[in-house]
């Protein structure tokens, strides 16, 4: 009986890079597709947000709206992490560079595991950049 072929999609994932912070080590390399979907939903409304921000510099709302989210969408990927890590953390332990930095990373993660993959040339199929309606839709 010959052996069945193992399709190994390890070798998707992408080199390990870490973070610290507080004192914490993170890991922004692997971020589950459940939190990547939410994060790039997030990331939309963050950038409709900073335009927001930047037409209106007076207003306060909006740049706190801004601070808000961007301490939300990093608190998906922290907290997965090290639970106390949550948005409540990151809003006392955590300067506007930091957080900044943080969710610039963890975007940069995630927007790197949607560039194409390609099959062998025994496949058929391509996948590649997740367009931005569908990304709506996950």
């Amino acid at each position: 009986m010959a052996n069945p072929k193992i399709e190994d999609l390890d070798v998707l994932r992408p080199p390990e890079e870490k973070i610290k912070l507080g004192g914490k080590i993170l890991d922004i390399s692997f971020i589950p597709s459940g939190i990547a979907f939410s994060l790039l939903q997030k990331q939309d409304k963050l950038v409709k947000l900073q335009k927001r921000a930047q037409k209106n510099p007076d207003d306060d709302e909006a740049s706190r709206e801004v601070f808000e989210l961007m301490a939300e969408i990093c608190a998906e990927l922290t907290s997965y992490q090290h639970k106390e890590m949550d948005i409540e953390w990151l809003r006392t332990k955590t300067n506007i560079q930091q957080l900044t930095k943080l969710m610039q990373l963890v975007i940069n993660s995630v927007m790197r595991s949607t560039e194409t993959v390609k099959f062998d040339e025994d496949e058929e199929a391509e996948i590649k950049n997740v367009p931005k309606a569908t990304k709506s839709k996950l």
